[in-house]
């Protein structure tokens, strides 16, 4: 791969505008600037530099425009009066010390809140797509912890306007109608109801901890409501974090093997559009996460741009569907799901192929353990290197053992989401138990790698401008690279 996609670029400036919107005030108007620019681009034709110009600020100036818009969508009145409100819960219940947190949308304009109720027996059972009718307050979004990770923006991105809390006389269950809500949110209740079914299947399985049984419904369904904050510890410490929550891992795993098995045969456009469709499928099956839209969004493009005869598509299909995303969603920009998933890929499109041929290609066609591994190892090293300056810009951690971790955790991710479906087919109890011990033995494992010395580099606290020179730096090495590349071509 030598030079940047144009459509990388257009990408890039799309997230300049965003953050230029983020930065001023939300009642700017833009888009008569927006069109103004525009219709200078057009009239400029007979000048190239000026009219790439123009068009750079179009784009910037939509960016900031389309943002203003959505802020201005999430602005609601508060008042500090007790209100009746009517909702469906959207979420599984999270437990916590005092209170169960559930996601909530409220019947009668779609505003989506967080709900917290008081502990007690009837909170604990709620499932989504119950309805609720609550006297409370609805209060704006607010930060609950120091440090760099902005939780009113992270409510924000996810399209939560407030948060209100009942106590246990102030709520109670109740029928509700969903006519006022749009036809996607009904089909993605549907598929929470039809996914917390499925993990009631996991609350029968022999031999399995409660541990074990919160780590399954998060490879597989992508509910995290159950894991405990000294697993998630584990997993973040040893590098494997990003097993947990459902993302391009677990799909590229179910788009590679249906790849495989319809990779020749003149049906391939029927076969790429049929494993499209199993795609969505799943993401609706899990909800329709934020993580598991993007990620199917990414595949879904590189099934597309997989017709094509160019060669060097992968980074631009990439950049492709993180515009479409921003374009629908541009708050999604600042989601640090959105952020890990696209560093990981595009250092992985980018990385991988310039270290590939470090090793002999004659040597890994005769060694085909070799190949897989040495594949392993690169695609991890590379999605380390682009997602290590937001890991620990966010979190501030680092784990050392991140490439041990990837050929123990990977494989076993293949193995569990393969398991868990022959489950849901099945029900056999052989299958139950080997699921049951995959999922222990990956717990043990990580439990104790997290135990030896220097697993993490915790208290990192890198600057925003930090992690930008970083980035910088890394394509001032490659833009000489394929400068070098290109001058021994010549």
């Amino acid at each position: 791969m030598q030079g940047v996609p144009p459509l990388l670029k257009v990408a890039t400036w799309l997230s300049a505008g965003i953050c230029i919107g983020m930065q001023m005030p939300a009642d700017i108007v833009w888009w008569p600037w927006m069109l103004a620019t525009l219709a200078i681009a057009l009239l400029l034709g007979r000048c190239e530099r000026l009219q790439s110009g123009s068009l750079v600020a179009c784009v910037v100036l939509m960016g900031a425009c389309i943002t203003a818009w959505q802020r201005q969508s999430l602005r609601f009145p508060f008042t500090d009066k007790m209100e009746r409100i009517e909702a469906v819960v959207t979420s599984e219940p999270v437990v916590r010390a005092k209170s169960v947190g559930v996601d909530l949308q409220l019947t009668q304009n779609g505003r989506r809140i967080k709900g917290y109720l008081a502990k007690d027996e009837r909170s604990l059972t709620l499932q989504p797509g119950e309805g609720l009718l609550l006297y409370t307050r609805i209060t704006p979004n607010r930060q609950w912890r120091q440090g760099t990770f902005d939780y009113v923006r992270y409510l924000e991105t996810h399209g939560f306007t407030g948060s209100c809390y009942a106590s246990a006389h102030q709520w109670h269950r109740t029928s509700v109608s969903l006519t006022a809500l749009s036809r996607a949110d009904r089909l993605r209740l549907w598929a929470l109801s039809l996914r917390h079914r499925l993990l009631s299947r996991y609350d029968t399985m022999e031999g399995i901890d409660e541990q074990g049984r919160s780590v399954l419904a998060a490879m597989t369904l992508g509910d995290k409501s159950a894991l405990s904050g000294s697993l998630r510890d584990v997993y973040a410490h040893t590098g494997a974090s990003h097993v947990l929550a459902l993302s391009g891992l677990h799909l590229g795993i179910l788009c590679s093997l249906l790849t495989l098995l319809t990779r020749t045969g003149r049906l391939r456009f029927l076969a790429r559009l049929f494993t499209a469709l199993l795609l969505w499928s799943y993401a609706l099956l899990t909800g329709l996460s934020p993580s598991v839209v993007r990620s199917a969004t990414m595949l879904t493009m590189f099934l597309a741009f997989s017709f094509s005869n160019r060669r060097q598509t992968s980074a631009g299909s990439l950049a492709l569907a993180a515009i479409l995303l921003m374009l629908a969603q541009p708050l999604v920009l600042f989601d640090i799901g959105f952020q890990l998933s696209f560093a990981a890929v595009l250092s992985i499109l980018i990385l991988v192929p310039e270290a590939r041929n470090i090793i002999p290609v004659e040597v890994l066609e005769r060694h085909r353990l070799l190949k897989w591994l040495w594949s392993l190892l690169l695609m991890s090293l590379a999605a380390q290197i682009g997602t290590a300056p937001i890991v620990a810009y966010y979190f501030g951690t680092f784990p050392l053992y991140f490439l041990i971790t990837n050929i123990i955790v990977i494989p076993a991710v293949y193995l569990i989401l393969w398991g868990a479906l022959l489950l849901f087919l099945t029900s056999w109890s052989l299958v139950s138990q080997a699921l049951s011990g995959m999922v222990a033995g990956v717990n043990h494992i990580l439990g104790t790698m997290a135990q030896w010395p220097h697993a993490c580099i915790t208290g990192l606290s890198p600057t925003l401008t930090q992690v930008v020179l970083y980035y910088a730096f890394l394509y001032t090495c490659l833009l000489i690279v394929w400068r070098l590349r290109g001058v021994r071509r010549s």
